[in-house]
């Protein structure tokens, strides 16, 4: 759980930010990567807080009141 939902969104765009060639793409990138760690510490904090619902339907299913949320899922 705490690398699908918590490291992912702070990973991605890290290595992305890595990946490019030049300085100028990096600066570019930041605002994602900025992006990406606040959503991090929010869904770590969600993770802590509030218990994890897990429920088995056509396929596996996590939910928690911190995340659960369509704002949070359209950032």
């Amino acid at each position: 759980m705490v690398y699908a939902q918590e490291l992912l969104p702070f990973l991605m765009p890290l290595s992305v930010v890595l990946f490019e060639p030049d300085r100028k793409s990096r600066r570019r990138m930041l605002p994602f990567l900025v992006v990406g760690t606040l959503m991090s510490l929010y869904i770590l904090w969600g993770l802590t807080a509030y218990p994890l619902e897990i429920s088995v339907r056509s396929l596996i299913v996590y939910t928690h009141q911190a995340t659960n949320y369509t704002l949070v899922a359209a950032l």
